[in-house]
């Protein structure tokens, strides 16, 4: 499966103490796996745990470049500026988790929880967060070109500053969303979003939702979605 080396330049991640306050076990195929990026595959194991139980681990600054972590648990896990490039995170919980600055290129986090996680200024380009859980995460400054946000809920989530160029939005809920001063809106690929509450579902489609999402950028609509129709 080793194809990063071809495409991804961005490789070399912050140095990190050996023990890091992880397990023995962890440690050692978190070796194993930087061998196997090294080496293009020819030596080393490439870490694959489905549904490990992280949760608060610090993996900050670490290349997990290509790591096989379905329905893993990382709560409240540090992972600034860790390389996540083409990671496979799919369902993976990762509330409150601190993923500012990291590299999330071509990840897939499909249906993903992410609710009340620190992205900022993450490099997310072409990443997959479609019915992805963004429940009051702070995207400041994120980079979501060509993202795959369809389905994503985005309720009171901070995207304040993101790049959306191409980014794709289709049924993605975005009640109390602040997106002042995205940019990219008006090339985004959307067919219909949700501006209401669970409750009180309020959905726009075509040019009405390219509209709301220009304008809530440009800062110029209230936050408060329209009332639906009766």
């Amino acid at each position: 499966m080793m194809d990063a080396s071809a495409e991804h330049t961005d490789a070399d991640a912050a140095p990190v103490s050996e023990d890091a306050g992880l397990p023995a076990d962890l440690q050692a195929k978190l070796k194993l796996h930087a061998q196997w990026l090294r080496t293009l595959g020819q030596q080393g194991v490439q870490l694959e745990l489905e549904g490990a139980d992280l949760r608060g681990s610090d993996l900050s600054g670490r290349d997990l470049t290509e790591v096989v972590l379905p329905r893993a648990v990382l709560d409240d896990a540090n992972l600034r500026e860790a390389d996540l490039y083409a990671a496979y995170l799919i369902e993976a919980s990762m509330a409150r988790a601190d993923l500012s600055g990291a590299q999330l290129r071509r990840a897939q986090l499909d249906h993903a929880v992410l609710a009340g996680a620190m992205l900022k200024e993450a490099q997310a380009t072409r990443v997959d967060l479609s019915e992805a859980d963004l429940h009051g995460a702070d995207l400041t400054g994120a980079d979501l070109r060509g993202a795959s946000l369809d389905g994503a809920n985005l309720t009171d989530a901070i995207l304040r500053g993101a790049r959306l160029d191409q980014a794709t939005l289709t049924g993605a809920r975005l009640h109390g969303a602040d997106l002042r001063g995205a940019t990219g809106l008006d090339s985004v690929h959307v067919a219909w979003i949700d501006v209401g509450t669970e409750e009180h579902p309020v959905r726009l489609s075509g040019e009405d939702a390219r509209r709301w999402l220009v304008e809530h950028a440009a800062g110029d609509a209230h936050h408060a979605p329209p009332r639906p129709a009766p």
